[in-house]
């Protein structure tokens, strides 16, 4: 039996900031949550904090906010999730 990845789920904080949290294994060993945030700046470009590897429900939002320009990946799975989708 393989396990089957969970769908984001996603959380509308403000009119500008979502969150995506997804669980993950660190290190690959580990389950843990991930949670990406996305704030949608004056320009209607996103930042993007933190990025989970994307499943259709992330990249359908993302696309409904906006044209993602800035990313933050501040460890090694952030990282691995944009390399991954690049």
């Amino acid at each position: 039996m393989t396990d089957k990845p969970m769908s984001a789920k996603v959380r509308q904080v403000t009119d500008s900031i979502w969150t995506f949290s997804r669980p993950f294994l660190r290190s690959n060993l580990f389950k843990i949550g991930g949670r990406a945030t996305a704030v949608r700046l004056s320009n209607g470009e996103v930042f993007l904090v933190s990025p989970t590897q994307p499943d259709d429900t992330t990249k359908a939002t993302l696309d409904k906010i906006g044209r993602v320009k800035y990313l933050v990946a501040p460890d090694y799975e952030a990282c691995f999730a944009l390399r991954m989708n690049s």
